[in-house]
C-alpha cells in the first residue's frame, strides 16, 4: 500500500529539464522564419542605415529579454497553465483575461498566420516572375491553398503535423547556414560591398533615391515591430516553468543565455547578408536570402527560396499544431464559444478550433499586407505584454503574501511597461494603420460580450440547439481527457 501512495504522489509533471535543454527550448522556439521576412523592413525604417538596422536587432532581444524575466516572475508566483491569460486573471480579473483571450484568439493568432501565408506566398511565387514583381492576389491565392493544405492536415493527423515540424525545423537551420557561410565564403571574392556598408554603417542617405531620410518617433516604432517580430517566441517560455529543475536559477539563466545565443545568431546572419548584397539592393528585394544566393552560390540558388519556404511552412504548422489548442483552451474558459472547445470524435484534434483559425487567417489575407499585419499583431501582444509587467509592479504592493521564487530588479517591469506603452501610443498617433484600428476597436469591443455572457452568465436562446447541429455536422464532442 506504502509503495502504491508513493507511486500515486509521483503522477504528474517532473523536474526534468535543467540549464542547457532549458537554453535549447528558449532559442528554438525563438529562432523561426522571422530572420528571413523582418531584414527588409528595419532596413527601410531605419533610413536604409546599416548600423541603426542592426542596433534595432540588439535592442529588440534586449526588451524581449527584459519581458521574459518579468514574465518568469509572474510565472513562478502564479503557477496555473495559461502564461499571460493567468497573470491577467490574477493581476486585474476576469474582464482582462477575456479581452486577452478574445483579442489573442480571434485577432493576434489569425493575424500572424495571415502574415506568414502572404510571406509563404511571396517565396513561392517570385521566382516565377523574374525581373518583375508578382500580382498580389497570386501571392494571396496561394497563400490561401497553403493554409487550407497546412490546417486540414492538423485537423486529420496530430501525428504527421508533429513529425514534419522536424523536416520544417531541419529546413530552417541548414538553410540559416548555407546563407551565413556563402556570404562570408564571398568576402574571399569580394568585399567592396562589405567594406562600403560597415564603414558608412550609420549613414541615413537613402540608398534608392538619393535623398537624407530623417529618423523620427514613427519610424523608430516601425522599425521596433518588425524587430519585435523575429524574436515573438519568448513568451511562451514561462510554459516550461514546472518542468525546469531548480527553476529560481536555471530558469533565468536559460532564458538570459538563450535570448543572447538568438541575438547572436540573428547578427550573424544579417552581418552576412550585409557582407553581399547593398542596402539599395536588399531594399529592392522582395526575398533577401533569394538575392544573397544568387550571388554567391548562382545555380544552386533555388536552395534559398525553397528552403526559406518550408520554413515559412513549418512556423504557419507549428501556429496550427499550437495555436489551434490555445483557442481550444479558452473556449474550455467559457471565453469562447463552446463548440470551438470539443473534439474531433475520428482524429482527436480541436478540428472546430483549428478549422475557425484557418477561416480567420484566410479572412485577414485579402484586405491587409504584412507589415500591417506585423505591425497589428505586435501591437496586440505588447499591450499585454505590458499589462502583464505593470501587473507585476502592482502586485509587489497588493499581494505581498504571494511566494516568488524569483524576483526582478522594479527597474525591469518598469522599462518593459514604458516601452510596451510607446509600441502601442506610437502607431495610434503617429502610424494609425487601419489593422490597428480595428484591432483596437475589436478589444474593445469584446466588453459587449463580457459583460453579458461571461460576467452576469446570461444564456442566449438558440445556441445549444446550434451547438448541437454543429456536433453533429462536424462529429465533434465534448472531451473526455486533455489532448
Amino acid at each position: 500500500m506504502e509503495a502504491k501512495d508513493k507511486t500515486s504522489s509521483d503522477v504528474g509533471l517532473k523536474k526534468k529539464i535543467g540549464f542547457s535543454r532549458g537554453m535549447s527550448i528558449v532559442v528554438g522556439s525563438m529562432i523561426g522564419s522571422g530572420i528571413f521576412l523582418s531584414p527588409t523592413g528595419i532596413l527601410r525604417y531605419c533610413g536604409g542605415s546599416v548600423g541603426l538596422s542592426l542596433v534595432v536587432w540588439v535592442v529588440c532581444g534586449i526588451l524581449c529579454l527584459l519581458a521574459a524575466l518579468c514574465l518568469t516572475e509572474l510565472g513562478l508566483a502564479f503557477p496555473a497553465s495559461g502564461g499571460i491569460n493567468t497573470y491577467l486573471l490574477e493581476c486585474y480579473g476576469s474582464g482582462a483575461a477575456f479581452l486577452h483571450a478574445w483579442s489573442y484568439c480571434l485577432v493576434v493568432l489569425p493575424g500572424k498566420g495571415a502574415a506568414l501565408g502572404i510571406a509563404l506566398g511571396e517565396y513561392i511565387v517570385t521566382p516565377f516572375y523574374d525581373g518583375c514583381e508578382p500580382p498580389s492576389t497570386i501571392i494571396k491565392c496561394v497563400a490561401v491553398v497553403v493554409v487550407l493544405i497546412i490546417a486540414m492536415l492538423n485537423c486529420f493527423s496530430v501525428r504527421t503535423a508533429a513529425r514534419l515540424l522536424v523536416v520544417f525545423t531541419a529546413a530552417k537551420v541548414i538553410v540559416l547556414v548555407i546563407i551565413s557561410v556563402s556570404g562570408y565564403v564571398y568576402l574571399g571574392v569580394d568585399s567592396s560591398v562589405a567594406e562600403a556598408n560597415f564603414n558608412n554603417a550609420f549613414d541615413l542617405s537613402n540608398p534608392v533615391y538619393g535623398t537624407v531620410n530623417k529618423i523620427g518617433a514613427k519610424e523608430i516604432s516601425l522599425a521596433l515591430y518588425q524587430g519585435l517580430w523575429p524574436y515573438a517566441g519568448f513568451a511562451n517560455i514561462n510554459v516550461i516553468t514546472e518542468e525546469i529543475k531548480k527553476p529560481r536559477r536555471n530558469l533565468p539563466r536559460a532564458i538570459t543565455c538563450g535570448v543572447c545565443v538568438v541575438i547572436i545568431v540573428y547578427l550573424f546572419v544579417n552581418c552576412a547578408y550585409f557582407s553581399v548584397l547593398t542596402p539599395s539592393e536588399i531594399l529592392q528585394s522582395r526575398s533577401v536570402a533569394s538575392s544573397l544566393a544568387d550571388r554567391t552560390i548562382t545555380s544552386w540558388a533555388w536552395i534559398a527560396p525553397l528552403g526559406v519556404a518550408v520554413s515559412v511552412a513549418g512556423t504557419i504548422n507549428s501556429s496550427f499544431l499550437s495555436n489551434g489548442r490555445m483557442m481550444f483552451a479558452a473556449a474550455r474558459r467559457g471565453y469562447l464559444p463552446e463548440i470551438l472547445s470539443m473534439v474531433q470524435v475520428d482524429y482527436s484534434t480541436p478540428a472546430v478550433a483549428i478549422g475557425l483559425l484557418a477561416i480567420l487567417d484566410i479572412i485577414l489575407l485579402f484586405p491587409s499586407n504584412f507589415d500591417a499585419l506585423v505591425q497589428g499583431t505586435q501591437f496586440m501582444e505588447w499591450l499585454f505584454i505590458g499589462m502583464s509587467a505593470l501587473g507585476l509592479i502592482l502586485t509587489r504592493f497588493t499581494r505581498k503574501d504571494v511566494d516568488r521564487p524569483y524576483k526582478v530588479p522594479l527597474v525591469v517591469p518598469a522599462i518593459v511597461v514604458l516601452m510596451s506603452a510607446y509600441l502601442v501610443v506610437a502607431p495610434l498617433v503617429l502610424n494609425p494603420d487601419p489593422f490597428v484600428l480595428y484591432a483596437s476597436c475589436f478589444t474593445i469591443g469584446g466588453l459587449f460580450f463580457y459583460f453579458p455572457l461571461v460576467y452576469f452568465d446570461l444564456k442566449v436562446p438558440g445556441v445549444h440547439h446550434v451547438t448541437a447541429w454543429l456536433q453533429q455536422l462536424i462529429n465533434v464532442a465534448p472531451e473526455k481527457k486533455q489532448i
